[in-house]
């Protein structure tokens, strides 16, 4: 899921999708240049700083895929 704040003030979202738990979240703005962190689960607040795009996944991100 991708969430854009296009304002000038920062954006709180809680993700309370049922069925699916996402697990990391990717920041991306001028000041942040993709910032991972872990997301506490199910409910967890997101925190969309104005101008950020933020990226929360069920997939490990910001690292080489594994090899098989």
């Amino acid at each position: 899921m991708v969430l854009l704040n296009r304002s000038s003030v920062e954006q709180r979202v809680e993700i309370a999708w049922k069925g699916a738990e996402f697990t990391w979240c990717e920041t991306a703005s001028t000041q942040l240049e993709n910032a991972v962190t872990k997301l506490a689960g199910l409910g967890a607040e997101v925190v969309v700083a104005p101008g950020s795009i933020v990226t929360v996944s069920n997939v490990a991100l910001g690292g080489a895929p594994a090899q098989a």
